[in-house]
């Protein structure tokens, strides 16, 4: 594991939020962090309604957690409890879109928000803190750049280490324009008559659509085109889940016919896995 360095003045002596399991690799890097900058950790505990009144209690000032840890925070934020603000937000562990970087941005107001990119292998190897989902598709290629990263023929990512060393990712990355984004993982594509489909863009594309609070698109078996795409989506707060129909037509409007899942269901909250990561069993 990377062992993590003493941080930017600004976070030394800070309250610290441990949103990861403790004996994970992200639990540990956040551990040691707050650890080598003389940080007091608060831990975040496993009733997510009990998480807010923790973090405004105990004058949290620092968090790093995934994406999906994120969208439940601010689903279940007692509407009677006033949103902090944060010195430093950070978010890694699974693909970082736009909306979530938007939300956490306007509720928090952090001085400082960064999403990061890491693996066990590599440890850390993008920290993007221009509060834009992505990275600069210029730093593909970019030999000053350590760790190296590359796109072989697939659009996977690979990345060369200080050593020598290349890290075979999984990861597809897509360019738009001067852009480069996190499109899901190779394992995670899904091939509907031949047809391969990202679920990881397929998500981004729904949540950034506004219409959900959040989403979790997967595959189910079909014995005609091999694979159907579903997905499990959050009704925002406040709102009335719409009739399944009205929310695919709401869908292709604003997505390509391909990009909306044949099988739609409504659910109160999509399943985390114990490190906050979208459960994908």
């Amino acid at each position: 594991m990377q062992a993590p360095a003493r941080l930017a003045h600004k976070l030394e002596g800070r309250i610290w939020l441990q949103a990861f399991e403790p004996c994970s690799y992200a639990g540990l890097q956040v551990w040691f962090s707050a650890y080598l900058n003389n940080g007091r950790l608060v831990y975040a505990g496993n009733q997510p309604e009990e998480v807010a009144e923790r973090i405004c209690k105990e004058g949290v000032e620092v968090i790093s957690a995934t994406p999906s840890w994120w969208r439940r925070l601010l689903q279940t934020w007692p509407t009677s409890l006033p949103y902090p603000q944060l010195l430093q937000a950070s978010l890694g562990g699974e693909r970082v879109d736009q909306d979530i970087l938007d939300a956490v941005s306007k509720h928090f107001n952090p001085k400082g928000l960064t999403h990061l990119y890491a693996t066990t292998e590599a440890g850390m190897i993008l920290a993007v803190k221009d509060r834009k989902a992505g990275f600069p598709a210029r730093w593909i290629e970019d030999k000053t750049r350590t760790p190296t990263l590359r796109l072989d023929e697939h659009h996977i990512l690979h990345v060369t280490l200080p050593d020598g060393k290349t890290v075979r990712t999984g990861d597809i990355i897509e360019i738009i324009g001067e852009r480069a984004f996190f499109a899901g993982r190779e394992d995670d594509i899904i091939n509907i008559g031949g047809r391969k489909i990202g679920s990881g863009s397929v998500e981004s594309a729904m949540l950034n659509t506004g219409l959900f609070a959040d989403v979790r698109v997967y595959a189910r078996s079909n014995p005609i085109t091999g694979q159907l795409m579903a997905a499990d989506i959050v009704c925002r707060p406040g709102e009335t889940p719409l009739a399944i129909a009205e929310v695919k037509q709401r869908l292709r409007s604003s997505l390509a016919g391909h990009m909306v899942p044949q099988v739609i269901r409504w659910v109160p909250q999509i399943e985390m896995t114990a490190n906050g990561k979208k459960s994908r069993i």
